[in-house]
């Protein structure tokens, strides 16, 4: 990945105050006229790190993403802000002919979006430009590997936003306990115990216990929803309000998730990852007798 120079802090004002960012966002359009597109690609970056909250590996991505789409518009000759309507799905045919999966579009997808955001708000007036994402990487439910599984756990303790507590415990309740999103939703704080070091959690067949990973997060989980709970309040899944999950919160965390980790919660994914687990552990029938399945 090509790293681009980020602005000196006393610089960023070019972008970031308002009465300067129109002649920073004229200078970076001239530039690209002429073939130059590192002004452009500097405001990007202060964009994303600084109003947006992207890390730096993100900002890098993005920006290494946009620029390569910028030289693909280059080669069609395309003048700036000039470019048409399909000329991003032409780019990724482009991207899939040299081997790209659809996670790398995917990438793209969110890289080139965010870029388009930035655009609007230099004050450019970028015209339509169709951004077709593949659905087969959103919409494909498959059984996550325990060192994918791993990673997502990871990733989602670095979540910069109120509802970390929340996704962490649903990616446990799913991905190891194999609970449907609703199952999830509706269990209450009783039916979640901290036994001898180990969490167990109660099934619709019976209680089955947690990996020490999951414990862990449980742990952090439960001692986070006294601070923000309600009094009174059975229900373990909570908002970070501190009232009960609904589906309609279930918008903002995948807002979230979009907005910070370009993600989306991939409920049946996780699901079958916990009826994999419970079936490693405990044998085909018991794990259907825990989950009350018959076609695991």
């Amino acid at each position: 990945m090509e790293e681009v120079p980020l602005f000196p802090p006393e610089e960023e004002s070019l972008w970031l105050l308002p009465e300067r960012r129109g002649s920073a966002a004229a200078s970076a359009l001239a530039a690209w006229e002429r073939g130059e597109f590192g002004p452009l690609l500097e405001g990007f970056s202060v964009y994303l790190r600084r109003l947006e909250g992207k890390t730096d590996l993100t900002a890098l991505t993005h920006v290494s993403q946009a620029r390569r789409f910028l030289r693909f518009l280059s080669g069609l000759s395309r003048k700036p802000l000039r470019w048409e309507r399909g000329d991003f799905l032409r780019f990724r045919d482009e991207l899939r002919a040299e081997g790209a999966e659809d996670a790398t579009l995917l990438r793209y997808f969110y890289g080139m979006r965010a870029f388009l955001r930035f655009l609007e708000w230099a004050g450019l007036s970028p015209p339509p430009l169709d951004l077709d994402r593949p659905l087969a990487v959103l919409r494909r439910a498959r059984v996550l590997s325990p060192e994918e599984y791993r990673g997502l756990v990871k990733e989602a303790e670095g979540l910069p936003s109120r509802w970390r507590y929340t996704y962490l415990a649903l990616l446990v309740l799913l991905g190891e306990a194999g609970l449907r999103l609703s199952e999830a939703m509706a269990l209450t704080v009783d039916e979640v115990r901290i036994e001898g070091g180990r969490a167990r959690v109660r099934l619709p067949g019976g209680f089955a216990d947690l990996s020490p990973t999951g414990t862990k997060v449980l742990e952090a989980y439960l001692a986070w929803r006294k601070k923000v709970a309600l009094p009174g309040l059975p229900n373990l899944l909570l908002s970070p309000r501190g009232k009960p999950l609904t589906p309609a919160n279930l918008r903002d965390l995948r807002r979230a998730l979009r907005e910070h980790l370009e993600r989306d919660l991939d409920a049946h994914s996780l699901r079958l990852t916990g009826q994999a687990r419970l079936v490693r552990e405990h044998g085909p029938k018991r794990a259907r007798a825990l989950l009350r399945r018959a076609g695991l």
